[in-house]
């Protein structure tokens, strides 16, 4: 990626941060935490990666709900930053967190299963 892709998608995820405090007031959206976002060198679409606290009804409508108010998000970002063209936004739920925190749990097992062993 290049240097001025990154400047864009770093402005896209800070700009889609406040879109999402401030625009959406969904009470039925779950804690989400926009973790990255990925912009083609072409700027037509950005893939931003979601993290969705809450069980998996929670996150599957919160999803749904924001898949759904990608054109009204997509308005927003393009009031807000100067591009030639607004990427087409692209919402991905990103489970990253979750398989870290397992893999760690993991962890500790196997440690303590090596620490009981004489």
């Amino acid at each position: 990626m290049s240097i001025r892709t990154q400047k864009v998608a770093d402005l896209i995820r800070d700009e889609l941060s406040l879109i999402f405090q401030r625009k959406l007031n969904n009470k039925q959206l779950g804690l989400i935490s926009i973790t990255e976002v990925e912009v083609t060198s072409d700027f037509a679409e950005a893939f931003v990666y979601l993290s969705i606290f809450g069980n998996s009804q929670v996150k599957e409508k919160s999803l749904n709900i924001i898949k759904n108010a990608a054109g009204f998000i997509r308005g927003e970002l393009g009031r807000k930053i100067n591009l030639r063209i607004t990427p087409k936004l692209i919402f991905r739920e990103d489970n990253s967190l979750e398989r870290g925190s397992k893999i760690i749990e993991k962890l500790k097992a196997l440690e303590k299963k090596q620490k009981n062993k004489p």
